[in-house]
């Protein structure tokens, strides 16, 4: 959404070069200043997530396009507008750079991606004169590591440019015997959950202003924000509102747009389900569904309708769907 922003606000500042109006004027002047911390903020992030996955051929063009943008915004913010052209220029060089070898996105890539899996197999023992030692006990982390990365180097047909791989290395036929573990033995660590309200459960409205229906995601990767919807009692106006990031879900209660009146953290729900031994459909009551909270100035309660959870010791995904009663006082 980030990458949308900045495109958008590139082009239609080029787009409004020309433009001699009150708008077009102030667009110029504002809009680039602002789309410099933001662009600086995603390609901080993308840069902090190559720490944990490498450098993937999507994730290069990202960080290239940052630097790009970076620089139209700083440019943009204090140049006058007969020197757009050197945006163009910048665009040019960035382009040629991520297309020519050694420092293409696909050659840097790949060097990053075997460059994770050797270094793991080195930190493991699992590397002795440039050949591959089977490894039965090492960490489900580093076995995520070792498949994500040769899956990754799989699918864009790398894999014969490992030299520490034997000759004729097949990923899907020879993984095993190679490594010492299965493809897939790392998940085992991986815990599933599924939580169901009794279809037989009555909820009670009664004291509350309304009743919404909406859901929650919480996984790495993911941020969204949304307004569940308005509220209007005694002539005043609040709006529901639900904010998504990688750790939690909140849903807030504002008066106008700015005032918060209560806030209620999602991930509650689910680290109280995270204890469960349930691995398959399990039914829970309306009580054990139902999650409250209330200060002096309003009461929201979450009634969970399912919910699904998987996680490791590496990564999350939560979901749920949920009624969420809202009371104003």
């Amino acid at each position: 959404m980030i990458v949308s922003y900045s495109i958008t606000v590139i082009l239609v500042y080029i787009l409004a070069s020309r433009l001699e109006n009150r708008f077009a004027r102030l667009f110029r002047k504002i809009f680039p200043k602002v789309l410099v911390p933001i662009v600086i903020f995603q390609t901080i992030a993308s840069i902090m997530k190559t720490g944990d996955t490498g450098i993937t051929h999507t994730r290069y063009y990202v960080i290239a396009y940052g630097i790009f943008a970076i620089a139209s915004g700083i440019l943009f913010s204090f140049l006058p507008v007969r020197k757009n052209g050197i945006i163009a220029i910048i665009l040019i060089v960035i382009s040629i750079i991520s297309i020519v070898p050694p420092v293409d996105a696909f050659t840097v890539s790949r060097n990053n991606q075997i460059g994770i899996i050797r270094d793991t197999l080195i930190k493991n023992n699992m590397l002795d004169n440039n050949r591959i030692k089977p490894g039965t006990d090492i960490p489900a982390g580093d076995r995520g590591k070792i498949v994500e990365a040769l899956g990754y180097l799989n699918r864009l047909d790398y894999t014969g440019r490992i030299t520490f791989l034997p000759s004729g290395f097949d990923y899907y036929s020879d993984f095993e015997k190679v490594f010492g573990f299965k493809m897939y033995d790392w998940q085992d660590d991986k815990k599933f959950a599924y939580f169901r309200l009794d279809d037989k459960s009555m909820l009670d409205i009664a004291g509350y202003d309304v009743l919404a229906e909406t859901s929650v995601m919480i996984s790495r990767n993911h941020e969204n924000y949304e307004v569940i919807g308005t509220i209007n009692k005694a002539g005043k106006s609040s709006t529901l509102k639900k904010a998504t990031t990688s750790e939690d879900c909140i849903i807030s209660l504002f008066e106008g747009d700015e005032q918060e009146l209560l806030s209620f953290s999602t991930k509650e729900i689910f680290e109280k389900f995270n204890d469960s031994d349930s691995s398959v459909k399990e039914t829970i009551s309306l009580e054990e569904a139902t999650f409250s909270k209330e200060n002096e100035h309003a009461a929201i309660t979450v009634v969970i309708k399912t919910l699904n959870m998987e996680t490791s010791p590496d990564s999350l995904y939560y979901a749920a769907d949920i009624f969420v009663l809202v009371k104003i006082k």
